[in-house]
């Protein structure tokens, strides 16, 4: 099946010169239930998994290593053009792809470059009005109960985001192509010390981009030792709003089929991004780039050709 859906961002130039999308971890989403089990849920799993004990942190060690990447139904929902981009300044990228949804076999081609099938889940967020588990995921046969129940979770919301209309890739942060860090003093130190290498980026403003931070293959002392200190500045960040993780994806070009551009963008015809090098990687744009503009009657945008 075919989908066609849409990213608000704040760095339309950015993404035409790298492809890149970033998964957004738990703890830095805007919805504090976000890949959050409720009691009711967690007390479930651990009676489906009693010989393990507490399965709570298992669970959240597990939910602390994906992030999501949240496209929607639609481009001119007015709300997610100021919560999104940048209050009309950025702007929102039409992707068209393919989706296989049969039972086993769920995934995306022509959308994710590297990141492998087992690595993601896909799928549409469905709305609800009250925080309740569905009982059934602890009685389904067909895998394991912390698997249904993490498709539950990342896939369901409070009625109150409905108009969003989301679809969400939810990634294995792990299988990442780009992370970067912010750029700080302490940062810097905290690198130092846990051995960790890293390099100045001009793709994001006050990033470092970290050169070693994918967990080594080999198994040997060495990869335990930097698995431990990947790990300890990931939690480090989770521990504290003055340090951000970024985990980047990079994304098919040929899945992107529209560029359309906020009311207040600031980019130009002549910008850098919309160079003829940068938009021939993009093989199913066609030049349908967009501006928005005010409808003069309603209270809706209308989209005009941007580069003639």
């Amino acid at each position: 099946m075919k989908v066609k859906l849409y990213k608000y961002t704040p760095h339309i130039d950015t993404f035409m010169k790298n492809s890149l999308l970033r998964a957004t971890p738990a703890c830095a989403l805007n919805d504090p239930f976000e890949l959050k089990a409720s009691d009711e849920e967690i007390d479930g799993l651990n009676k489906s998994y009693s010989h393990r004990g507490d399965m709570k942190p298992f669970h959240d060690h597990d939910m602390n290593k994906s992030g999501v990447i949240s496209l929607s139904e639609t481009k001119d929902n007015l709300l997610m053009w100021s919560h999104y981009a940048d209050e009309h300044s950025g702007g929102v990228i039409e992707f068209t792809f393919d989706v296989n949804l049969e039972t086993g076999k769920q995934g995306c081609k022509k959308f994710l470059e590297t990141l492998a099938d087992n690595l993601y889940l896909f799928n549409r967020v469905k709305y609800r009005p009250q925080r309740e588990p569905d009982l059934d995921l602890f009685e389904n046969v067909d895998e394991p109960v912390t698997t249904s129940l993490k498709k539950y979770i990342s896939f369901t919301k409070a009625e109150a985001w409905s108009d969003e209309k989301e679809h969400r890739f939810l990634c294995n942060l792990d299988g990442a192509d780009f992370v970067c860090i912010s750029d700080t003093e302490d940062v810097k130190n905290l690198l130092a010390e846990q051995q960790l290498t890293y390099e100045d980026t001009s793709m994001f403003n006050n990033l470092l981009h970290l050169t070693n931070f994918k967990s080594p293959c080999s198994l040997d002392q060495k990869m335990f030792d930097r698995v431990s200190s990947i790990s300890m500045v990931s939690s480090k960040c989770r521990e504290t709003s003055e340090i951000s993780l970024f985990h980047f994806f990079k994304i098919k070009p040929a899945s992107v089929t529209g560029i359309y551009l906020g009311c207040k963008s600031q980019l130009k015809a002549t910008s850098e991004c919309f160079e003829k090098e940068s938009l021939d990687k993009f093989s199913q744009l066609n030049g349908n780039i967009q501006k928005a503009k005010l409808c003069s009657s309603r209270y809706e945008l209308i989209f005009e050709s941007f580069i003639k």
